[in-house]
């Protein structure tokens, strides 16, 4: 028997945490390379078939995958016996599961291996959009209609997608309710002498404009056609104005080139440290030089030189923290996410790491 659990890792060094990580998954991904070969070759020989039983229901009966397993390995399974580099591409982990699925109808003898080449190492969205580039689909249109009840159906994931359809055309797909489906049917009326047609994308994208406007104003202090809305108070609670989160130190780091929007994700569970009630308010123009400076994305930056890309949960980082005499000025001041002023945090004893 074990003497201690194969998860208690808090005594291991970084170092040794990130290699053997490593080490598990370039052993993970040779694998379910063979995986795959076995089941590509279970499906060859038909024995599941000769039992009664289909590829399918046997990955979920006899092997004992989820629905979702069996879908993905069973994909891969029978596209890497068309092409045999797919395995190849497995074992090394140069490719993953959901990349082989949404390959499958565009690789032919000719170009597979060019655009296995392609997609190696590529995201699901990465991917899609490589696909979009190379393969576009003609637009959807814009329209709003109620979907068909469907039985036993199960909600998986969010309630909204957006998928590519060229190298400039997105589908966007929103399950709504009714009174949010009245709020948009109410816009583009109010919008139909500017929109004729009532084109949902026309109101999508001005509604979106004046979301940001006012988003930007209020959180960044940045100047819009209705200054009102810059000028509004910040919220409060009790009357005290609610301070803003976390004071943090680190060395100034250098802002760079913003890049692709990153994921919006959770808020972390753990808030950073609240300052004190009597701290000063960040002047709207200090708002408006630092959003300038570091524009509207987490400024942090690694040791390896990346930039985060986080661009949700954006708080106002103090360089040298308040409680010790920093700051409310624009050089003192750094654009963070939530989950790296936290760090920051524990780095300064501002917080006490997770038990």
């Amino acid at each position: 028997m074990q003497e201690r659990g194969f998860w208690l890792l808090h005594d291991v060094a970084d170092e040794h945490l990130e290699e053997e990580l490593r080490k598990l998954l370039r052993s993970g991904s040779i694998r379910e390379a063979r995986i795959v070969a076995h089941l590509a070759e279970l499906d060859a020989r038909q024995l599941p078939l000769v039992k009664g039983l289909s590829l399918w229901d046997y990955c979920l009966t006899t092997l004992g995958l989820s629905e979702s397993e069996a879908f993905y390995r069973i994909g891969a399974a029978r596209l890497a016996r068309r092409f045999p580099l797919v395995f190849e591409l497995l074992e090394r982990r140069e490719i993953h599961l959901t990349a082989l699925v949404l390959l499958n109808k565009y690789l032919t003898d000719e170009n597979h291996a060019e655009l296995l080449a392609e997609a190696r190492g590529k995201s699901k969205r990465a991917l899609l959009e490589l696909l979009a580039l190379r393969f576009p689909r003609a637009g959807v249109g814009s329209n709003l209609r109620r979907l068909p009840v469907l039985r036993d159906a199960v909600a998986a994931g969010p309630t909204g997608s957006l998928q590519p359809r060229s190298a400039d055309r997105y589908c966007l797909q929103l399950e709504l309710t009714a009174i949010q489906t009245a709020k948009i049917e109410l816009a583009r009326d109010l919008l139909s002498h500017a929109n004729p047609c009532g084109d949902l994308a026309v109101v999508v994208e001005r509604a979106i404009d004046l979301l940001i406007e006012r988003l930007e104003a209020r959180r960044f202090a940045k100047r819009v056609r209705d200054e009102s809305v810059a000028a509004r108070p910040e919220p409060t609670h009790g009357g005290v104005p609610q301070p803003e989160p976390s004071d943090l130190g680190q060395p100034k780091q250098s802002p760079v080139e913003l890049s692709d929007l990153g994921q919006p994700k959770q808020l972390p569970e753990d808030p950073p440290p609240s300052a004190s009630p009597h701290r000063p308010h960040i002047d709207h123009e200090v708002r408006r030089q630092v959003l300038a400076r570091d524009g509207a994305r987490c400024a942090y930056v690694g040791a390896n030189g990346r930039r985060c890309r986080e661009r949700a949960f954006l708080q106002f980082h103090h360089i040298v923290p308040f409680i010790r005499g920093g700051t409310e000025t624009a050089s003192n001041l750094q654009i963070l996410c939530a989950r790296h002023n936290r760090l920051l945090a524990y780095r300064e004893g501002l917080l006490r790491p997770a038990a």
